[in-house]
């Protein structure tokens, strides 16, 4: 299965349980270095790749 996680801003949110964030979400995206995936219940990811749209790894 393949899925799409959009850096629109408009299509991110956050949960009560964890609180709103301090820091903008402009700024946080271009300072990310990873990715936390949170959600309300368990999950269970499995990676076997991850592409992001014009990004180039700074090793390349």
């Amino acid at each position: 299965m393949t899925r799409f996680f959009s850096f629109d801003p408009g299509r991110w949110t956050w949960l009560p349980e964890l609180g709103e964030p301090a820091h903008p979400f402009g700024p946080a995206l271009a300072e990310a270095r990873g990715l936390v995936f949170a959600g309300k219940t368990a999950n269970e990811l499995d990676f076997r790749g991850l592409r992001i749209d014009g990004y180039q790894p700074p090793c390349r």
